[in-house]
């Protein structure tokens, strides 16, 4: 009986411990199912080649290249602006720095007509006359011929007077002081029919009056150059003198125009190292108009010599 209940016991006792052992795995169990790893996550690169920017397009179109020889070179002048106006200017100084004026009235082209006033500073009558002419001209543009350009210098003398009206500052005669074949120092001029000493000048050219009226012809003479000289005088006026062959036509101009008559000579004494001399040495195409001391009788025709003469 005793050994029954000893049996039952133990059985007991082994019982016991396998439902403690049970629970334990249980809860161990549990702990092991919620402590799950997380996922890994693989990140693969792979190089990726893409194609180049398109670069736009840009078309330059050139103008055609003409041959050499594919037209001709125009010699024709610039068409003309439509209202040539009036400017004044300086071609330089007199000895006492009184300033050359000149006025330019015109179209720049192949035709200069240069108009000189009397190189006589007394010469009020010439002066006047040219100052004259420049308001003509002024107000009557539309007269102007294509690609001309009129020069108009009142008096290339400034500093003359009455006292000593034919030579500058210098007591040179700017009449006397221009490079022809002829030149002299001692010039003969009106009352010193063999010379006077010095009234030449140095030498040609020695005179910044004369040199500047020079200096702007040659300029010119690359055009079709025209030359006019006034000089007034109670001797011998209405009439004109001519450089030279070349200058006879423009000379029958005026003469007809104005109703003066052509001559050859130039009076009592030789007129050397004369402007006109000058010019007709240089081939320039030149005249002088000798006015009455009062002045011209008639602007409207000696306007009318001058665009007939710009024409010609």
């Amino acid at each position: 009986m005793a050994l029954i209940v000893g049996l039952a016991f133990l059985a007991l006792l082994f019982l016991g411990a396998g439902l403690i052992g049970f629970n334990y795995l249980r809860s161990l169990n549990g702990k092991i199912v919620s402590a799950t790893p997380s996922p890994v996550v693989l990140v693969v690169t792979q190089e990726v080649t893409l194609p180049p920017t398109a670069q736009p397009t840009v078309l330059v179109t050139l103008p055609p290249t003409d041959p050499p020889t594919s037209r001709p070179t125009s010699t024709s002048p610039p068409s003309p602006s439509p209202t040539p106006g009036l400017s004044w200017g300086s071609i330089g100084y007199s000895v006492q720095r009184r300033e050359l004026s000149v006025a330019t009235i015109g179209y720049s082209g192949r035709t200069a007509v240069v108009v000189v006033g009397s190189i006589q500073g007394d010469q009020t009558g010439t002066r006047d006359a040219v100052n004259a002419l420049i308001n003509r001209v002024n107000n009557d543009k539309n007269a102007i011929p294509a690609g001309t350009m009129f020069y108009f210098i009142p008096t290339i003398n400034p500093d003359g007077n009455a006292a000593n009206s034919r030579y500058n500052a210098n007591d040179v005669d700017l009449n006397r002081n221009w490079n022809t074949d002829d030149w002299r120092s001692n010039a003969p001029v009106p009352g010193y029919t063999q010379g006077k000493a010095g009234a030449g000048g140095s030498s040609p050219f020695s005179e910044p009056e004369t040199k500047a009226l020079r200096d702007l012809l040659q300029r010119l003479q690359v055009a079709d150059l025209k030359v006019i000289e006034f000089h007034s005088s109670v001797s011998s006026p209405n009439e004109i003198y001519s450089a030279g062959q070349n200058s006879d036509g423009i000379a029958r101009i005026f003469a007809d125009t104005l109703g003066y008559s052509i001559e050859d000579s130039w009076g009592a004494y030789t007129p050397t190292g004369e402007m006109l001399t000058w010019c007709g040495e240089q081939g320039i195409v030149a005249i002088d108009v000798v006015i009455p001391q009062k002045g011209i009788a008639s602007l409207d025709r000696a306007f009318q010599a001058l665009i007939a003469v710009a024409e010609y």
